[in-house]
């Protein structure tokens, strides 16, 4: 079969892809169709065809539509039931085929009463965590439901068919299991007729995929096994035609070889590195998969989505230390999908953290995107999450004051019971912190740096004169490289190639929020209100492997993918006691932070200087309070750790800053260590803070915060942030990977800020 790329240099011609590029039949240049990014898909007229035994089973996001039947999943036209209230089924196979991994079957249904449905409100107190219902939320969700009734809810379906496969971009380890995730968006306006064939093929040792064989017609009769397969189920050709909006969706978890002789593994062996063929050798490198979608459309040709994903073997887990958990608090699941951006779903996501060796992740849907119906799902997703062993899942939003050309201004919302509509309404960031106060919640200015979102000066003033504006969350994606091609973003062949660019200004945006956020620390250091921290975020919409993102301006007209992926940008937290959602909470409130691309560093003050764990310091991230500086036995207290992924630590900066220092804190101390994968060092407090500063003042004099820096290991082109370009130049970009400690405030007797 004759295939090639089209790409969206060809807008204006008869075959038009307004965004992930895809392979198609060169007989269809003819044929014009509308296409636009991932995969999803959904159906509503389902024949008696076996989808949930051979495709796996449709997934019908309960918020997005409302048809008026239900499908429970069994494949037969028994199960078609008609529903006034939008009574939903929803089955979701974790592990395939119906096997015995996850298996969770959910019932969402909407109506007018209240008691109907399930409300959870997070806050920092555990029992409202897990079952919180009031009047107010109780009106709130009969009244979402009777909207619903009366007008169907709005699922952002477009006349492009978004077609997307996705995995993490690491795991923490070979046994660690790795779900890939097939989504098919838009399946109501006959663009995918019949699914016939999903795959998975290890392409690692520079092979492909195997061609389908078709009929002398050109239509699609089977996929040859092949001994690189370690997914293959052929679909029988399901209809996928809906007349209502909808999604396909299915996360992959255990080996299918369908037949395959050269198949690695049984069916339903867990997916992993080592049930590859993947051993301690192996470490250091990459996985390199084609994972296959092929289908047919109007006039029964076949179709091929093939797309390129890389995971990375970490020598060792992420970087942190005992009582710090690593996550993401700036992710978005589909309920933010719309032309331009993805998503995926949320259980999915988790999975995806899992496996990479994060510990909990916020869905930070858009409030302009959302639904009171997409709501009470994404509270679902969380739920879900938070039934995961050892993994806490926040449930919150990204809220704004307007979405478009210009600069509008979005906030991060933590623990609140329900979003803040925006779409058409476009509140003042005033009303939605006033809003946000009154819950008890509280957020971080998002992406204040960029371009288009930009925060001024005024305005974070504004909003820090609430206390529910907690700082800035400004450590915002990881765009270091970059490809025009969205599907095979490291060229024709894939385990050999690199991206096609190094942007060497990806963290331009990183340091002007670091400046900004100096500058206020300086200014407002003396105020009531000196309590202001960093935040870091993936701001991933999906994007486990790699992003697809705008490109407006650059050679695909829409769209480019970019490095940055879900938790590349993560943060540990500090908690010293049980893991929670409550407890991460309150640690996230009061700014016990450290935001990393890549290694672990934290700073505390101990008052007799013998502490020799982080939790023996007296003074510790986010904390504010009086030190002796002429006291010779205080001591600041420096702790680091990292791996041969991310390189030795090579050095340690100490800054300090005061009412004068403003975006250019003093450098106070640098840290060298010998060893630079694990250690600690106790520094003298009346050498780091400088003595001449006088007692008396009610608020701190000065603050206290620390960087650490790694330079890229060399591993080649397969450099655990980014499978990155070879010859990185440490001197001329300064660093690979950093970080970025909050601060501690500190007055003269004298109290000091650590950030």
């Amino acid at each position: 079969m004759i295939r090639r790329i089209v790409r969206i240099q060809r807008i204006l011609g008869v075959q038009r892809i307004l965004g992930v590029q895809r392979i198609v039949r060169v007989q269809r240049i003819l044929h014009a169709q509308w296409i636009v990014a991932s995969v999803m898909i959904m159906a509503a007229v389902l024949p008696a065809s076996s989808l949930q035994a051979e495709c796996g089973d449709f997934l019908f996001h309960a918020s997005e539509f409302t048809p008026d039947w239900v499908w429970d999943g069994n494949g037969s036209a028994d199960s078609m039931q008609t529903s006034t209230s939008m009574n939903i089924s929803t089955k979701i196979n974790i592990n395939d085929a119906g096997k015995n991994d996850v298996e969770r079957t959910k019932d969402s249904e909407l109506t007018k009463d209240a008691e109907t449905t399930k409300d959870s409100e997070f806050t920092k107190d555990d029992e409202r965590i897990k079952d919180a219902e009031s009047t107010k939320d109780a009106e709130g969700i009969s009244d979402a439901a009777e909207k619903m009734d009366a007008e169907g809810l709005d699922y952002p379906n477009d006349i492009d068919k978004t077609i997307y496969c996705d995995a993490p971009w690491r795991v923490d380890s070979l046994d660690a299991v790795i779900p890939i995730h097939f989504l098919i968006e838009g399946t109501d306006d006959n663009a995918v007729n019949e699914l016939h064939c999903l795959g998975i093929y290890d392409v690692s040792d520079g092979s492909e995929p195997p061609e389908p064989v078709e009929s002398v017609w050109g239509n699609y009769e089977y996929t040859p096994d092949n001994d690189r397969q370690v997914f293959k189920v052929e679909c029988g050709g399901c209809t996928l035609e809906a007349p209502e909006d909808g999604m396909y969706c299915r996360t992959v978890t255990t080996f299918r070889n369908d037949g395959s002789h050269g198949g690695v593994q049984p069916d339903g062996m867990a997916l992993t590195a080592r049930n590859m063929g993947y051993t301690e050798a192996d470490l250091g490198t990459c996985i390199t998969l084609t994972v296959r979608i092929v289908y047919e459309e109007q006039f029964n040709w076949t179709d091929i989505h093939d797309q390129d994903l890389r995971v990375y073997l970490g020598h060792a887990p992420l970087p942190r230390q005992e009582n710090w958990y690593l996550g993401d608090p700036h992710t978005h699941t589909w309920s933010s999908y719309y032309i331009l951006e993805i998503g995926a779903s949320g259980l999915t996501m988790f999975l995806s953290q899992i496996a990479c060796g994060l510990q909990w992740e916020q869905v930070t849907d858009h409030a302009y995107n959302l639904t009171p119906g997409k709501w009470l799902s994404t509270i679902d997703d969380v739920a879900q999450g938070n039934v995961l062993p050892g993994f806490v899942a926040l449930h919150g939003f990204e809220g704004d004051d307007g979405y478009g050309i210009g600069d509008f201004h979005h906030f991060l919302c933590f623990d609140v019971p329900d979003y803040i509509e925006t779409y058409q309404v476009n509140p003042p960031v005033t009303e939605s912190l006033t809003t946000i106060q009154d819950w008890g919640g509280f957020c971080y200015g998002a992406h204040t740096t960029t371009d288009g979102w930009v925060w001024s000066d005024e305005a974070i003033d504004d909003a820090l004169a609430f206390p529910c504006f907690r700082g800035l969350e400004d450590a915002n994606e990881r765009n270091a490289y970059r490809s025009e091609d969205t599907l095979h973003p490291w060229g024709d062949v894939p385990a050999m190639g690199q991206w096609e660019t190094i942007d060497w200004s990806w963290d331009d945006d990183w340091t002007a929020g670091i400046g900004r956020w100096d500058r206020l620390l300086s200014s407002h250091i003396n105020q009531n209100r000196y309590t202001i921290f960093f935040l870091g975020g993936s701001d991933a919409h999906g994007s486990m492997n790699y992003h697809v993102e705008w490109d407006l301006l650059g050679g695909n007209l829409l769209y480019e993918s970019t490095s940055n992926a879900l938790g590349k940008v993560r943060n540990a937290v500090h908690i010293p006691g049980p893991f929670n959602p409550a407890a991460l909470l309150d640690a996230l409130f009061s700014g016990r932070i450290v935001v990393t691309d890549g290694p672990f560093a934290a700073i505390g003050i101990s008052l007799d200087g013998t502490a020799t764990v982080y939790e023996a310091c007296d003074y510790r991230i986010g904390d504010t309070g009086d030190v002796p500086v002429f006291d010779p036995a205080a001591a600041v207290f420096v702790t680091w750790t990292s791996s041969p992924d991310w390189g030795d630590v090579e050095h340690i900066v100490i800054y300090l800053g005061d009412e004068t220092s403003g975006d250019a804190p003093l450098v106070a101390w640098t840290v060298t260590p010998e060893d630079g994968m694990n250690g600690e060092v106790l520094l003298p407090l009346s050498t780091v803070l400088n003595p001449m500063y006088a007692d008396g003042d009610a608020n701190p004099d000065v603050y206290l915060r620390a960087v650490a820096y790694t330079y890229d290991p060399v591993l080649g082109p397969d450099a655990p942030g980014d499978c990155s370009v070879g010859g990185y130049d440490a001197m001329t970009n300064n660093y690979q990977y950093r970080a970025l400690t909050n601060w501690e405030c500190q007055s003269k007797r004298a109290p000091v800020t650590i950030q």
